[in-house]
């Protein structure tokens, strides 16, 4: 039986949950987390990378993740 988490929050935010979620064993395969962004991060590829050392635990955590993009839509 497998979990889906949403998350939605600053990107620091993201990186700090999913680390922690890493250090509990609950990147393991059991849960699938969704982060929606509504406006697309500047490091849309590595979102995991902060320059320190917890950057290739984070990475590992983020393997566990689905990135959804919410388009902002416009009225004319």
């Amino acid at each position: 039986m497998s979990s889906v988490v949403v998350l939605c929050g600053s990107e620091e935010f993201v990186r700090d949950f999913m680390l922690m979620a890493h250090q509990l064993d609950m990147t393991n395969g059991e849960y699938l987390y969704v982060v929606v962004d509504q406006v697309p991060p500047d490091y849309v590829f590595t979102p995991w990378a902060a320059g320190d050392d917890r950057d290739q635990a984070a990475r590992q955590a983020f393997e566990s993740v689905l990135q959804v993009r919410a388009a902002k839509l416009s009225m004319p």
